[in-house]
C-alpha cells in the first residue's frame, strides 16, 4: 500500500503541476530540551508524547483536492515507524483520503500512530452524526485492519480492529517511554475507546479511556484512562494538569504544565511529569507554526 500511495501522490502532482496549482510550504516544528531518569538533558524536536516537528510540502488541486507532504526533522529512536515522512496523502478534504495519514481514534490522548491507509468521512443517516472510517496496512508487523470513531468534538466512541494496533512510539505514550514502545510484532488486534470534550467558562476539560484485547507478542491485555484539564489565563496563555492510569497497575502518571503564547504562531511550553510521587521527566518547548 505504501507503494501505490506514494504513486498515487506523485502522479496527482504531476497533473497538478500542469494546472497551476496553489502551492505552500507549512511548518509545524517543535524545538526543546528534556531530562528524565532515563536520560540526562538533551535537545530534540518531538514532544514528550511523540509529536514531530514536521515541514509540510501542500498542493491544492484546480479540482478541489489536496497533495500532502510532511517530513519529519527527527525520529524517535526505537520508534517502529521509521519513515522519514510523518504524512503523504491525497484528499478530497472532508470526504476522503489515500495516501499515510494519522488515523481516526479517539482524541489522539492514546492511540496517536500514522498508517498507510484509505480513509472515508460521512455522516451516519439518523441524526447525521460524524463517522470516519479507515482501511490500514503498514505493512509486516505494523498496524493492519479497519479503524474507526463515530461522533463529533464533544463525545466520541471509537474502534479498531485487525493487527498489530498501538505499536508506535506516539500511541500509549501518556503511560511508557517514548523509547519503549510496543514494537513490531506487538500490539492489540482489537482496541475500543470513548473521548468526552467539554468547555466550561475558562476551563477545557478532556476525558479519554481506552480497552485493548487480544494482544499480540509481548504486549498484554489493557485498560487505560486520561484526564486533562486546561485553565484559560487570557491573551491564549494556559495552564494544565492531567492523570492518566493503565487500570490494574499500581502505577498513577501525573502532568503539570502551562503555555505561554509569545507572538502569532510561537508558544513557549514547559511540562513537569511524575510517575506515582516520583519525578518522571521535565521538558521545556519553543513550537513555532507557519
Amino acid at each position: 500500500m505504501k507503494s501505490l500511495a506514494l504513486g498515487f501522490a506523485c502522479l496527482t502532482t504531476s497533473v497538478a503541476l500542469a494546472q497551476a496549482p496553489d502551492v505552500r510550504i507549512r511548518g509545524d516544528l517543535s524545538l526543546g530540551m528534556a531530562s528524565s531518569k532515563e536520560y540526562s538533558l538533551g535537545g530534540r524536536t518531538y514532544t514528550p508524547l511523540g509529536r514531530h516537528s514536521v515541514i509540510t510540502l501542500q498542493t491544492y488541486l484546480p479540482v478541489g483536492l489536496r497533495v500532502v507532504f510532511a517530513e519529519r526533522v527527527q525520529p524517535i529512536k526505537n520508534d517502529p515507524d521509521d519513515d522519514a515522512f510523518d504524512e503523504y496523502y491525497v484528499e478530497d478534504p472532508g470526504s476522503w483520503r489515500v495516501g499515510k495519514q494519522y488515523v481516526p481514534f479517539g482524541g489522539g490522548a492514546f492511540f496517536h500512530q500514522s498508517v498507510q491507509a484509505a480513509r472515508i468521512d460521512s455522516n451516519l443517516a439518523l441524526g447525521g452524526v460524524p463517522l470516519a472510517i479507515a482501511i490500514a496496512d503498514g505493512g509486516n508487523g505494523r498496524q493492519y485492519g479497519v479503524v474507526g470513531r463515530i461522533g463529533g468534538r464533544g463525545l466520541g466512541l471509537s474502534f479498531a480492529v485487525g493487527r498489530h494496533w498501538g505499536v508506535n512510539s506516539s500511541s500509549m505514550a501518556l503511560t511508557q517511554s517514548l523509547q519503549k514502545p510496543e514494537g513490531l510484532g506487538n500490539g492489540w488486534k482489537q482496541a475500543v475507546g470513548v473521548d468526552i470534550y467539554r468547555r466550561s467558562q475558562k476551563f477545557v476539560y478532556r476525558t479519554e479511556a481506552i480497552v485493548l484485547r487480544q494482544p499480540e507478542g509481548t504486549s498484554k491485555d489493557k485498560e487505560a484512562g486520561d484526564f486533562l484539564v486546561t485553565y484559560d489565563l487570557g491573551h491564549r496563555h494556559s495552564a494544565f494538569a492531567g492523570v492518566s492510569k493503565v487500570f490494574g497497575d499500581r502505577e498513577t502518571f501525573t502532568r503539570l504544565g502551562c503555555v505561554y503564547n509569545a507572538a502569532k504562531g510561537i508558544q513557549l511550553e514547559g511540562t513537569y511529569r511524575l510517575t506515582d510521587r516520583n519525578f518522571r521527566d521535565f521538558s521545556i518547548f519553543l513550537h513555532v507554526r507557519f
